[in-house]
């Protein structure tokens, strides 16, 4: 049993790098994750969501920009209806924009 088991996470920023390594450590360790960047949906299930699942673990995939309040929204409910919670959220990017 991993420490997160149980546990469902949103991670953002996980096309590549440090939060492709993110997601894959938690669902390593149990978790569920959502799973977001901007790169396509279909990239994000090619190059990650497919490495997660082939060892065991659950992740959902969305595209979106971080700065839509409502996109990212929607992640959470969509998270909830799949999953049934959220208990852990990653932002892994972030916007240095000032409005």
């Amino acid at each position: 049993m991993g420490r997160l088991e149980g546990r469902v996470a949103i991670i953002t920023g996980c096309g590549w790098g440090f939060g492709e390594a993110i997601a894959k450590l938690f669902a390593e360790q149990g978790a569920t994750v959502s799973i977001c960047d901007v790169i396509s949906v279909r990239e994000l299930k090619k190059n990650v969501e497919s490495k997660i699942e082939s060892t065991g673990g659950k992740a959902l995939c969305f595209q979106t920009d971080v700065t839509k309040e409502n996109r990212m929204n929607t992640i959470e409910r969509k998270t909830i209806e799949k999953f049934g919670s959220v208990d852990v959220l990653v932002n892994n990017v972030g916007n240095s924009r000032t409005h």
